[in-house]
């Protein structure tokens, strides 16, 4: 007897967390995160691998806020449409270098966490 692979699904107000270090342009997520947003275990994950994963809708926004947010802010939290039908909750913190708390110069990561609110599909 073959056993049917199940997908997994979050559950609302699941967390996961992430690095996207910018320079290179990937991003390293714990599994809860990589759930949330739809990724497999192996899957790369990177800027267009997220593109991809969100709602045509909300691409605009995430690009403001991310990497549009660059040397503007140090904190942005913003709500995102999935294409899987997760409504998250962003929150980002860009971390430049050291002695850099306004972050004048280009930032040398984002740190953040994916907050999953409800499924909406």
């Amino acid at each position: 007897m073959t056993l049917k692979s199940q997908k997994i699904v979050p559950m609302p107000g699941t967390t996961g967390v992430f690095t996207f270090d910018i320079a290179s342009g990937l991003t390293i997520g714990n599994g809860q995160d990589r759930l949330i947003w739809g990724l497999g275990p192996e899957e790369e994950y990177n800027f267009d691998r997220a593109l991809q994963a969100i709602h045509k809708d909300y691409k605009q926004l995430f690009y403001d806020m991310s990497l549009g947010s660059v040397g503007k802010k140090k904190y942005v939290e913003f709500e995102l449409l999935l294409t899987n039908g997760n409504r998250t909750l962003e929150r980002y913190e860009f971390v430049g270098h050291k002695g850099d708390n306004e972050i004048t110069n280009s930032p040398l990561k984002i740190v953040g966490s994916t907050t999953l609110l409800k499924r909406v599909a």
